[in-house]
């Protein structure tokens, strides 16, 4: 009865799959939106990453403030360029966002590449066996914590 109860659900979501898929191929707008959806999640893993690199007060911070602040506005225009080139052919609407989203998540996954660290499986595994480990993670101290000084912004006292 179980394995019956299981194949069923299996089935149902087999179904909804490909019923999903289906409309996605028939709706090009639908696609575009779960591609940008994708897009945004790993745009969203990019800004974990860089605010954590940033947190830990890495030596190379105001380089990356930098790229941050200067990597947009050429994103930006590399997008409504390849748009602006998808209209220019001739191509209808959808096809010209589907290249804007291109350049946006071909500069996402740089980024992503950049800035995730080769040995990030190795600190996941440290991780855990230390949330496994019978005292569990130890709490962050009062004494450990930076404190702002007068006069003192977030960024100067990470940048020094």
């Amino acid at each position: 009865m179980r394995s019956i109860g299981h194949a069923s659900r299996f089935l149902a979501s087999l179904w909804r799959d490909l019923t999903m898929a289906r409309s996605r191929a028939r709706n090009p707008w639908l696609a575009l939106a779960f591609e940008s959806s994708k897009m945004a999640t790993e745009a969203q893993h990019v800004i974990l990453l860089r605010l954590t690199k940033l947190g830990h007060g890495a030596e190379d911070c105001q380089q990356e403030i930098q790229l941050m602040t200067s990597e947009k506005p050429t994103a930006f225009t590399d997008a409504h360029l390849a748009a602006a080139a998808a209209l220019a052919k001739g191509s209808k609407d959808h096809v010209a966002a589907k290249h804007a989203l291109r350049v946006y998540r071909k500069a996402v996954r740089a980024n992503l590449r950049r800035l995730r660290p080769p040995s990030l499986r190795r600190w996941r595994k440290h991780a855990l066996a230390s949330r496994e480990a019978p005292g569990g993670p130890s709490a962050p101290t009062e004494g450990s914590l930076p404190v702002l000084a007068p006069g003192r912004t977030l960024g100067t006292l990470l940048c020094s």
